[in-house]
């Protein structure tokens, strides 16, 4: 029920303590979000949206996951804590508002109309106790005030980002869910992306982003921390 087999609920949020009072300059720029007291930063940008000529199995979001693989990868070479690293996920993501749809196409007599109504009651039922579950599951997790969200903190090795999921149901065949924050122990780098758009934001060592660039050259562009956050839907 809660994010991944691979991590677990932080006993605090003081390991992201830190973060807040390094932020600053004017909202809505990435110093107002990223964390200043880092050599450098840059952004990472997104796999380019699907486009009306994409192949049909084109998958965005399968693409999107390996973006945060290979970034972590090429992270967990410039830290000395890689085993041990702490995830946040903004808490208004509502991982508690679904609701399951039952429905029948085409004309249906009384009787089906009935047995509709019967398994539409029972289905309601079960998302109650459901949410009730995962209300109870993010709970334990402590959340970390940050001067734009708050966040739900967990911990876990870096290799975790490959399996973080939502809490609760299953809701997709890949139910991935990206991580708004990752930092490894020892804070030698930070990646931070919001909900508001898909560019990652990497703040971190010289040597930290000449090998991101090495690595990810379509991808790496050179940010400020004065820079606009963007806006991508």
């Amino acid at each position: 029920m809660n994010f991944g087999e691979l991590v677990r609920p932080a006993e605090s949020a003081a390991p992201g303590l830190w973060i807040a009072p390094a932020c600053g300059g004017s909202r809505g720029t990435v110093g107002n979000l990223v964390p200043q007291n880092f050599e450098t930063v840059v952004r990472v940008l997104p796999p380019e949206p699907e486009a009306d000529d994409s192949p049909a199995d084109y998958d965005w979001w399968a693409d999107y996951r390996q973006l945060f693989e290979a970034v972590v990868v090429v992270g967990g070479a410039h830290t000395e804590t890689p085993d041990r690293a702490w995830f946040a996920t903004w808490e208004g993501y509502g991982f508690d508002s679904f609701s399951t749809l039952y429905a029948k196409a085409g004309p249906v007599s009384w009787k089906e109309r009935r047995e509709i109504k019967k398994v539409r009651a029972q289905l309601k039922e079960q998302d109650r106790q459901t949410k009730i579950e995962i209300r109870a599951e993010l709970a334990k997790y402590p959340l970390l005030k940050h001067p734009i969200r708050a966040y739900y903190v967990m911990e876990g090795p870096l290799e975790a980002v490959k399996t973080l999921r939502y809490p609760g149901p299953k809701r997709s065949r890949d139910d991935w869910r990206n991580p708004d924050m990752i930092w490894p122990d020892d804070r030698s780098w930070i990646i931070v992306t919001d909900v508001d758009f898909w560019s990652l934001y990497v703040a971190g060592s010289t040597g930290l982003v000449d090998e991101l660039t090495k690595q990810l050259p379509d991808h790496v562009q050179p940010a400020a921390w004065t820079d606009p956050l963007p806006i991508e839907v």
